[in-house]
C-alpha cells in the first residue's frame, strides 16, 4: 500500500470535512482538489490518494464507484 501521509495533512483534511458541512465534496476527485488547495496545490498526485487512503483507513469517509459517502 502506501506510506502513511503527513499527520498534519490527515487533521487538516478532517479539521475541513468537520466544518464544510452540506457543502462537503461527492466525488473522489473532487476531494482531492479540496485537499490539495487546502495545501496550496503543492501536493504530488500520490500524497493527496496518501491521504484519501487514510480518511478511508480511519472510517472518516466511504468511496463507491468514485463517490463519497460520510458515514
Amino acid at each position: 500500500d502506501f506510506p502513511p501521509p503527513a499527520a498534519d495533512r490527515v487533521a487538516d483534511a478532517i479539521a475541513y470535512l468537520q466544518t464544510a458541512g452540506t457543502a462537503r465534496t461527492r466525488r473522489v476527485k473532487t476531494l482531492g482538489n479540496a485537499i490539495n488547495a487546502r495545501s496550496r496545490n503543492k501536493l504530488e498526485q500520490s500524497e493527496i490518494e496518501r491521504v484519501i487512503a487514510e480518511l478511508l483507513r480511519r472510517g472518516v469517509i466511504a468511496v463507491t464507484d468514485g463517490k463519497v459517502a460520510y458515514p
